[in-house]
């Protein structure tokens, strides 16, 4: 569900900030033709007149260009950080079927990033949990983690997984 409201989210994002420039945009170079041709219609200066049609049409590019603009940053940021909580859940349901041991290839393949960004994730993850690494006799590498991570992207709460995972090992322990 987050990785929907994630693409969701970034999609109206970037039509509102599009749609937003271009009203923007629209409506400053219609103000300053419009200002150019009454200057020399009426024999006015022409910076006087572009000032004034545009005091006239600030209200509707407030409106119409810079309110979906704000609207438009502000989904791409939620997008940004649905989009990290959808990959910390895939992190934290992969170590709890797992055990605790996850590999770069199952964590890419279920998170649906690309090798170089995994590896870059679980390398840092490894770090602050001072996991280990089991190699397999295959040459497999497994990331083996035994304590939750303190600061993974997308907040600040470890997920419901991970500590039912950990209540499990030490009830098995």
């Amino acid at each position: 569900m987050k990785r929907f409201s994630s693409r969701a989210g970034k999609f109206a994002g970037w039509m509102m900030t599009a749609v937003g420039s271009a009203i923007a945009v629209g409506i400053l170079g219609g103000a300053i033709l419009l200002g150019l041709l009454l200057a020399a219609i009426a024999n006015f200066s022409p910076i006087l007149a572009i000032a004034a049609i545009l005091l006239i049409f600030l209200p509707v590019l407030a409106i119409f260009g810079l309110v979906p603009i704000a609207l438009g940053s502000v989904f791409l940021q939620a997008s940004e950080k649905a989009k990290q909580e959808a990959i910390r859940d895939r992190f934290f349901q992969v170590l709890q079927m797992n055990q605790g041991r996850i590999s770069l290839v199952e964590f890419s393949r279920t998170a649906e990033l690309d090798p170089m960004q995994a590896k870059q994730m679980l390398d840092r993850w490894a770090r602050e949990c001072d996991a280990t690494f089991d190699v397999t006799e295959e040459g497999d590498i497994y990331y083996v983690f035994y304590t939750a991570p303190a600061s993974l992207p997308g907040g600040d709460r470890p997920f419901d997984v991970w500590q039912q995972w950990i209540q499990h090992r030490i009830t098995v322990r």
